[in-house]
């Protein structure tokens, strides 16, 4: 819900439509561009011929459904051919690939990855729900400061139930790095 009021103070009024439109555009996005490191391997060992017929198949696939879906739906109809056409070439296509040609254990990437955090996003957005429905659209800081405080949530939430110990150890090391590097040396200027 904190999309439809962002583009609210972004776009003004009018652009209601653009929230749901958006939301079904980048739902496939949230496992697609968690395997970018696979496409890039995918790449690598010179097998990126499955991923071009794949996304071939997805773009024509994608036209066709907004053949059909756009003179009943409009944009929202466009936007769900778009998505199912992604989620059937680009995330279950390709994670066939990279199973089946890569052997690369899809079943534990997702345990791992997507099983681990769905308690904590679930939970936090319910928060995030609440704190939308029961706090009314005042300005811009009330709504900054609710995202402001969801993000620092999610944050600490994602910390506590979900990152193990190497996963930390990468965070603790990046930001002791961007601390040192932030810290003005005697002539002022941050180190270099």
């Amino acid at each position: 819900e904190f999309g439809r009021e962002f583009l609210h103070w972004w776009v003004g009024a009018g652009f209601e439509g653009s929230y749901e439109v958006g939301l079904i555009l980048m739902s496939p996005c949230l496992v697609v561009f968690t395997q970018e490191i696979a496409g890039t391997f995918l790449i690598v060992v010179d097998e990126v011929k499955y991923r071009a017929i794949l996304y071939i198949g997805s773009a024509a696939l994608s036209v066709g459904l907004s053949i059909l879906l756009v003179p009943s739906g409009g944009a929202t109809g466009a936007a769900a051919a778009i998505a199912i056409a992604m989620t059937a070439g680009h995330l279950v296509g390709m994670n066939v690939v990279y199973a089946k040609v890569m052997k690369l254990d899809i079943v534990r990437f997702f345990r791992q990855c997507h099983l681990r955090i769905l308690p904590v996003t679930a939970g936090v957005g319910l928060v995030g729900w609440a704190l939308e429905d029961g706090i009314p659209h005042g300005s811009f800081w009330v709504f900054g400061a609710k995202i402001a405080a969801v993000a620092a949530l999610f944050a600490a939430a994602i910390w506590f139930a979900a990152m193990n110990e190497e996963e930390k150890g990468l965070v603790r090391g990046i930001l002791g790095k961007t601390l040192r590097w932030a810290r003005p040396t005697r002539s002022g200027a941050p180190h270099g």
